[in-house]
């Protein structure tokens, strides 16, 4: 088998027959294996892709995982990979979709370049509209510094990877990682990779307006999610003897997430989250997020522990937001 694409299903009955058509009209088909997990979704996401697989006649091979119970994104993704026997490895959201020529060449330029991990360029799909996202080639260390720092995507949906990188250094993610497991992920990958290659081209469409997405949940659980991710992958860095090395990059990547965390608290629970990782409260790694000035000016005030500041500037950029 060539190429296994991985696709979690859960509460997108309105995305699902888009995105199985943009893979059943890929051009390169030739051992092409395409999972389906069902995340137990209560919905008829299922059902519609059971009635899609019915009527294809192409050369895709089609298979439906079934969970028992919710296991979220990151366990999802997991049992994809656990059933692939594919050389190469994707993963394409539900609610996405992607041009029919990305198979054929992420496939031809990873053969090519006998290249670990193939990374593209992607569209960042609105309702009313699109951006183009590129992906400047970087040196492996520089891959992992940008993406520790945000500046780079981790995204597991616009890179192929080779199985083995996978399976032989058991890349898998965690229960209640469901916020940043691609980021816990692709740090281990790009870790282990040899060759990293780039594709100027975009092909998966990154769509940002369904409000049944994994990644939308807001509150407590997406706060313990991104902590949990982060600690793994602070650990991560230090069983490899590669924490001084990133070190800076990951203080960056943690103030980076602080406005996140900050927003989706208040009271004591929010002071606790200031105070985490105290390096991440440095002026100097506050400036060096790509988070837009008005938001490094409110977490300097966060970092002296002026919340109230923070808070009101919050505010105030919702109400500006509506």
């Amino acid at each position: 088998m060539n190429i296994s694409i991985i696709i979690p299903v859960y509460k997108v009955e309105k995305y699902i027959e888009r995105c199985l058509h943009s893979i059943i009209n890929q051009t390169f088909t030739n051992g092409v294996e395409c999972i389906i997990v069902n995340d137990c979704t209560p919905d008829n996401s299922i059902r519609i892709a059971e009635n899609i697989i019915r009527n294809y006649q192409g050369n895709i091979s089609f298979k439906i995982i079934h969970h028992f119970t919710n296991q979220g994104i990151a366990i999802t993704r997991d049992t994809g990979l656990q059933n692939a026997s594919g050389k190469y490895i994707t993963y394409i959201d539900s609610d996405d979709y992607c041009n029919p020529d990305m198979l054929n060449d992420m496939y031809k330029k990873a053969e090519e370049e006998h290249a670990d991990i193939v990374v593209a360029d992607f569209f960042i799909t609105y309702s009313k509209g699109e951006f183009y996202k590129s992906q400047p080639p970087l040196c492996k260390e520089d891959c992992i510094k940008q993406m520790l720092e945000g500046k780079f995507s981790p995204a597991v949906w616009n890179k192929l990877v080779r199985r083995e990188i996978l399976v032989n250094n058991q890349i898998e993610n965690i229960k209640g990682g469901d916020n940043g497991e691609d980021y816990y992920m692709m740090i281990r990958a790009f870790h282990y990779a040899e060759k990293i290659v780039f594709l100027n081209k975009a092909f998966v469409h990154y769509v940002q307006y369904n409000a049944n997405s994994y990644t939308a949940s807001t509150g407590e659980k997406r706060i313990q999610s991104h902590l949990l991710i982060t600690e793994v992958v602070k650990n991560f860095l230090i069983e490899n003897n590669i924490f001084d090395k990133y070190k800076e990059s990951f203080f960056i990547g943690v103030a980076n997430l602080k406005p996140l965390l900050l927003a989706n608290s208040s009271g004591k629970r929010q002071k606790e989250l200031n105070k985490l990782y105290p390096e991440s409260r440095k002026t100097k790694i506050i400036m060096s997020t790509r988070q837009k000035l008005p938001t490094k000016i409110a977490m300097l005030f966060a970092s002296h522990n002026l919340l109230f500041v923070y808070n009101f500037y919050h505010k105030i950029r919702l109400i500006y937001q509506k």
